[in-house]
């Protein structure tokens, strides 16, 4: 399916660094992400403006971004930022019960937080705990009451898991 025929203009011809996935959010409810990491401040600027300026209401979502990107797609009014993630146009809630996302140590944030952002553009609501890594299970018995009435739970434990 053509960018057009999905409802969306035709890409600009400087765009040439990158393809979206336009019709992501129809396919999979889930929107096209901009990874940054990679990307010239120009490219992400050219990227997530185009997806800004295109007529469809699904939110938009820049992940790993560098400081100077942060500080160029900024200047775009972001409604959330998270660590090295902005989105624009978040969903509105649903009404479901939330996704706890828990964090082995303090150096999953960055990772913790690329998703919260994420899941709150989508309208997921979340809730999060830090921290509850190795240095004893007490600590995570501690958040049972946290988690007991999630609707699911995404770990972060990169060096915890070590």
């Amino acid at each position: 399916m053509s960018d057009s025929a999905a409802g969306h203009p035709e890409l600009p011809p400087s765009m040439t660094h990158t393809r979206l996935d336009l019709d992501r959010a129809r396919r999979t409810g889930l929107p096209e992400a901009v990874y940054a990491e990679g990307k010239s401040v120009a490219e992400c600027v050219e990227i997530v403006g185009y997806l800004l300026d295109t007529p469809h209401a699904d939110p938009v979502i820049a992940t790993r971004c560098t400081d100077e990107q942060l500080a160029a797609l900024g200047e775009l009014s972001p409604e959330g930022r998270w660590s090295r993630t902005l989105t624009w146009r978040h969903r509105p809630p649903m009404g479901t019960a939330p996704v706890a996302l828990v964090s082995g140590g303090t150096s999953d944030a960055p990772v913790l937080e690329e998703c919260l952002g994420t899941l709150t553009a989508t309208g997921v609501p979340t809730k999060v705990v830090r921290d509850v890594g190795v240095a004893g299970l007490h600590r995570l018995l501690g958040s049972l009451d946290e988690l007991t009435d999630a609707s699911a739970i995404i770990t972060f434990a990169g060096m915890e898991a070590a």
